[in-house]
């Protein structure tokens, strides 16, 4: 072996024999990744039935690596050497070399935190600072604590390899000092790259090519900032100003109009490619450009193709959203007679090794995350990189020969870049992590945990994390695991999701849940499209959509169709889709619904796999199960009457203004199209560039939210101020003009405040006492279900009702529900409901002429029918619903069509009401009879949130 890792074997193995951890600083190029866990293992130091475990911060890593070892080795992947990564374990009985993305180590230390079978595990590309890195290193280095101070518990001595590149090395060292068996923590410096790697700078950049410094963005940024002594001199600084850095970061990134990508001078990498092209010795000497994000990378390949050498190019793009097939296709050597360009992010940057890559490109610049926990928002914006970024671009140059790096950044603010970015931990929500802490650590708070991160996150971020979690159900208000919690720490995927799923099996909808939450889980099945097929990319995601208004169903559509072709990736391709994505979402579907069916969820219940998904089809509830899962991520769509061709407003329920992400096929609508469903559940929202985006999302109507709500407050509605019908300034007033003077019998209308003073929506009274009934049913039967962690303590009976309310009605609403062993059910006893016409608005009432402004209420026979078989709605023409809309908004009922279905759901609901009330004696009720047998999980009894307390009904 010639790599510099491999001549490092002995001094590494006697470190491992000698200590408890070790860290090893190796340059870009050194080996370290493919060597060090082969020489630990044929070292023969460890039991020969125990583990080496390497960790890798991406599935291609790992995958790449283990594939590069076991050739090494010369054997098939999958036998000495092998890999695990989600949905794909490649290794065999005979495997002791595993490489394994972190994620899935984490998994394991929550379900076996002894590691048994473990001798030894690699930590590596430390430097990366992701969070499950840190994370992982925080439950190693309790692990060699408890290890260190109870030797006789730990038979086998786990050791612990942290491998890094140059930077923060010092402070690794110092994070495991006092951990170690031995006195000190040994370092052991690995040199880098096999071939020296030449450097140049923007300025070098613009003399070679012959552009002028007006080419590049950045140039005259620095040109109009500094206040240089030396005419002419592109660096120069003046003593006692703010670093280059410092005053380009400012200039670019604080700027709220400015788009921040536009650093990367476009045509400056072109011609520079161009003059590689044209000066290079051979076409095999391939070149690696990285750039910030997918815009920039379509922007430079569009360009390039369009350029008069484009047939002398093999163009390859490397971005994390693309199939693994095509991310595999960077480490093949491109056809003769063609040079291989590779348009990449930072996944390039550590980990895999494209062998002939010679020249590299740096645009200076990384997509980075962060996280305002105050606001609960994100926000991913291109920045400037570290030092430590630009070491490791460079370094991917020179495998194989000496090799070229060109940082298109001006070397004076190269210089004063910062050494390192900060951490992923200190920048991102912390939900998950804090779940899985108290899975695996539950003794331990988890900021008394957290604080003992390499870098710790702050107190409010940990403190937002926990009061999410609880809020939630998953932890109590001392921060102890309930039962939810613990079920919600056996799914591999965000709690939000989780909740969504075991809520899914109490409406019975999980089939369709489980492939939605798979599709937020995984990237998104719809690939980008090139320039030349938005359009077309545009009309097949309407026509997915069918005027649903629904990225979740788009992506449910798609994946059913996918399914019914036989998986086939032409039916794929034609809908603009990526086949081995949608084989992912399958399995992680297939994993979801296996790990909900196998929890305490489908207990006691005959053939759960059926029963839980028995209406999946409903699409009424599958909204209701994202509302109820995902709030108060939601937002109303203000609709004005004379811009109803215009782009939809979003505010979300913080009052902060948004969009629809690119990708959302919402964002293709108008506000027109929102009448009938003015409010949006949404799953992420983001701020991209200089707008707040909402990402997965889909409409629904205020009749869903409102059974959704923490809290629905009451009043009549001649008790509202004119003044609170008309305020769009606060967003207060219903977002279509309700003409309230043309409403007759106003004394039988009342007023509902959505949250305290988010949203008035105005109604019937008889429409708002069916909805504060159902939700009292709601609220309760779903906080026993998800407390008890039992599906059958949900009624079936009120599934049904929930369905009729919401317009998706189940069939055979009023025959007998069949009985499954176990489900709840009540049948609701009630004296039938006397309507007359004085009780509805004169819209709805039958209409015995076209003329719907006429005053003549003789001719007018009571719209509902109400008989022993069903209530229906008599069908208006669409003048007369243009007329009702125009005259009422699109609520004075909510839609002229609700009453009818919310009045005959009545019937159904009010039998139920009664039931919470058994409450009072502090029983816990199951709706299948009897008291609920007791939990050992310390849950305090959860008191049924009777909405009406905080009612005001005057």
């Amino acid at each position: 072996m010639s790599l510099p890792a491999y001549r490092y074997g002995p001094q590494i193995i006697r470190a491992v024999q000698e200590n408890s951890v070790i860290v090893v600083c190796g340059d870009t190029g050194c080996g370290k990744t493919t060597q060090i866990p082969q020489l630990l293992y044929d070292a023969g130091i460890f039991d020969k039935h125990h583990d080496v475990i390497c960790t890798q911060p991406r599935r291609i890593s790992a995958l790449s690596v283990a594939q590069r070892v076991a050739m090494e080795r010369g054997e098939a992947c999958g036998n000495s050497c092998g890999y695990v990564i989600r949905f794909e374990n490649m290794t065999s009985a005979n495997s002791r070399i595993i490489y394994q993305t972190t994620g899935i180590l984490l998994r394991r230390l929550h379900s076996e935190p002894e590691l048994q079978g473990v001798a030894c595990v690699v930590v590596d590309e430390v430097h990366e600072r992701d969070v499950e890195t840190d994370f992982c290193l925080l439950l190693l280095r309790d692990r060699l604590r408890a290890q260190k101070e109870h030797p006789d518990r730990y038979p086998v001595q786990l050791k612990v390899v942290v491998m890094s590149a140059t930077v923060q090395i010092d402070a690794l060292v110092s994070y495991f000092s006092g951990y170690n068996s031995g006195r000190d923590i040994p370092l052991i410096t690995i040199p880098g790259s096999l071939f020296p790697v030449r450097e140049f700078f923007l300025e070098d950049v613009l003399h070679q090519v012959g552009a002028a410094a007006s080419a590049a963005p950045a140039m005259r940024l620095v040109s109009n900032l500094k206040r240089g002594t030396q005419r002419g001199a592109e660096t120069s600084v003046v003593e006692g100003n703010a670093g280059l850095y410092e005053q380009l970061k400012a200039a670019v990134f604080d700027s709220f109009d400015r788009d921040v990508e536009g650093l990367v001078p476009y045509d400056l990498v072109c011609d520079l490619i161009k003059k590689i092209h044209d000066e290079s010795h051979s076409r095999a000497e391939s070149i690696l450009v990285f750039l910030p994000g997918w815009g920039a990378i379509s922007s430079i390949a569009s360009r390039l193709r369009r350029s008069h050498f484009a047939r002398e190019l093999s163009i390859l793009l490397l971005h994390s959203t693309l199939t693994t097939a095509e991310q595999q296709r960077v480490f093949e050597r491109p056809p003769k007679h063609y040079r291989k360009v590779v348009l990449a992010t930072s996944i390039a940057e550590t980990s895999i090794t494209i062998d002939d890559i010679v020249y590299v490109i740096d645009s200076g610049l990384v997509k980075g995350s962060s996280y305002d926990p105050m606001g609960n928002t994100s926000a991913l914006k291109a920045t400037l990189i570290g030092k430590a970024n630009g070491v490791q671009r460079r370094g991917r140059a020179g495998r194989c020969q000496p090799g070229v790096c060109y940082h298109l950044l001006p070397k004076a603010v190269y210089d004063d870049l910062p050494d390192f970015l900060p951490p992923e931990i200190v920048r991102s929500p912390l939900e998950e992590v804090c779940l899985q802490l108290k899975a695996i650590e539950s003794s331990q708070n988890c900021a008394e945990v957290l604080t003992r991160a390499m870098s710790a996150p702050s107190t409010e971020a940990i403190e937002h994390a926990v009061h999410f979690l609880t809020d939630m159900g998953a932890f109590t208000a001392e921060e102890k695991m309930t039962n939810l919690g613990r079920a919600l720490a056996e799914l591999p995927t965000h709690p939000l999701l989780g909740k969504m799923l075991f809520t899914a099996a109490c409406f019975g909808v999980l089939d369709t849940i489980a492939t939605i939450a798979a599709g937020l889980s995984v990237k998104t099945p719809f690939i980008r499209p090139q320039a030349f097929e938005k359009n077309a990319a545009r009309e097949n995601l309407l026509r997915i959509d069918n005027n649903v208004l629904s990225d979740h169903f788009c992506v449910v559509t798609l994946f059913t169709g996918w399914i019914r072709s036989g998986r086939s990736s032409q039916y794929a391709a034609s809908h603009f889709a990526d086949n081995s994505t949608l084989r992912s979402l399958e399995r992680t579907k297939q994993q979801f619904i296996r790990l909900v069916l196998h929890s305490s969820f489908a207990k006691g219940i005959a053939s759960p796999e059926t029963y839980l998904s028995r209406y999946a089809s409903n699409k009424g509830l599958v909204r209701l199960v994202l509302l109820w899962s995902l709030y108060p991520r939601i937002a109303t769509i203000e609709y004005r009457a004379n811009r109803d061709k215009q782009n939809p407003q979003v505010f979300c329920w913080d009052n902060k203004a948004a969009v629809f992400s690119t990708n959302s096929v919402l964002a293709f609508y108008k506000r027109k199209d929102f009448c009938a469903n003015s409010f949006i559940v949404y799953y992420d929202r983001m701020n991209l560039e200089a707008m707040l985006s909402v990402f997965d999302a889909t409409a629904v109507s205020p009749i869903d939210v409102a059974l959704c709500l923490r809290q629905l407050t009451v009043r009549p509605l001649l008790e509202v101020p004119a003044l609170f019908l008309q305020d769009t300034e606060s967003k207060l007033a219903p977002a279509v003009y309700l003409n309230v003077d043309s409403l007759q019998n106003k004394e039988s209308y009342a007023a509902m405040f959505f949250d305290g003073d988010k949203k008035l929506y105005v109604a019937p009274k008889e429409v708002v006492s069916v909805l504060q009934t159902t939700r009292e049913c709601l609220d309760f039967f779903l906080a026993t279900s998800i407390k008890s962690v039992r599906a059958n303590k949900f009624p079936d009976s009120l599934v049904h009702i929930l369905a009729q309310i919401v317009g998706y009605s189940i069939t055979g609403f009023d025959a007998p529900v069949t009985t499954v062993a176990g489900a709840a059910h009540i049948d609701p006893s009630i004296q039938q409901m006397q309507l007359t016409s004085e009780h509805l608005p004169a819209f709805a009432r039958r209409q015995g002429h076209d003329d719907m402004d006429s005053d003549d209420s003789d001719d007018e026979a009571p719209f509902i029918r109400d008989d022993d078989d069903d209530t229906y709605l008599e069908n208006l023409t669409a003048d007369q619903k243009a007329s009702v809309t125009a005259a009422y908004g699109d609520l004075a009922v909510f839609r002229y069509d609700d009453v009818a279905i919310l009045l005959h759901a009545a019937k159904k609901a009010e039998g139920l009401s009664a039931v919470p009330e058994e409450k009072a004696e502090g029983k816990e009720v199951n709706a299948a009879g009897g008291d609920e047998e007791d939990e050992e999980d310390g849950d305090e009894v959860i008191a049924v949130n009777l909405n009406l307390a905080e009612m005001s009904v005057l």
